[in-house]
């Protein structure tokens, strides 16, 4: 009797082996958000897809703007900018996970920047100010890890796309003639770029590009976020 229920047992554990292992052959374990979009947004006719708007705030600090910065990225900003292609800081969330970086463009007016960028942090700077925040959200509500299908039904499809190992999409506004936008701030040229990696949304970018060249005509072109600079910048304090 006693090897009866041996061998029942034997061909008990053994089928529930070979189930599981089947089970798990077919499981997708981490499923990839790109293959799905968020509330049927592929089959939504493009006359109710979102247009894009840009972002210009971060939390509680805007492009081109000085109110809370000192409050919001700390004191003696202008201070702590370093120089690494556009002069430029950061300040880390609370939980240390995510890092803010803010660009200053040289002629501009204290304390107020005019890109943004926010991404994920690998290692801590050993001076970079800590805020408050958990995390950056624009006033969108674009933030860190949310999938590829939330994001377009708030911007919606990209005017460009760049893939390689991630899923770049690229937004701009450079029609000033046409741009109320732009003329309410001056400026020739805003830009959006997000990055996205397995369906996750791991890294962003906005704000105005800085006209370091310009061809004939006046024309602004792109030679811009690899400029070097010294460290005496132009400030206009106003």
């Amino acid at each position: 009797m006693k090897h009866i229920l041996t061998i029942l047992t034997g061909l008990a554990l053994l089928t529930s082996c070979n189930n599981g292992t089947g089970q798990e052959g077919k499981r997708e374990l981490v499923p990839n958000p790109e293959k799905y979009v968020h509330d049927g947004y592929a089959e939504q006719p493009d006359s109710i897809k979102p247009e894009f708007k840009p972002d210009t705030l971060i939390g509680q600090v805007s492009i081109v703007s000085s109110k809370n910065v000192q409050s919001y990225l700390g004191e003696n900003v202008m201070d702590r900018l370093v120089d690494n292609g556009l002069p430029n800081s950061s300040v880390i969330s609370k939980d240390s996970k995510q890092r803010l970086t803010f660009y200053f463009h040289p002629g501009g007016v204290k304390n107020e920047f005019s890109e943004f960028s926010v991404n994920y942090v690998d290692q801590k700077g050993r001076d970079e100010f800590v805020t408050e925040e958990e995390e950056f959200v624009t006033e969108s509500g674009i933030k860190l890890g949310m999938t590829m299908g939330e994001f377009r039904s708030i911007k919606g499809e990209p005017h460009s796309l760049t893939n390689d190992e991630t899923s770049t999409f690229h937004y701009r506004i450079d029609d000033f003639q046409n741009s109320e936008f732009l003329k309410s701030y001056n400026m020739p040229i805003y830009y959006a770029d997000y990055k996205f990696k397995n369906g996750y949304l791991t890294e962003f970018r906005f704000g105005f590009e800085y006209p370091w060249e310009r061809k004939k005509h006046d024309c602004p072109t792109l030679a811009i976020r690899n400029a070097g600079f010294g460290l005496k910048l132009k400030v206009n304090e106003y």
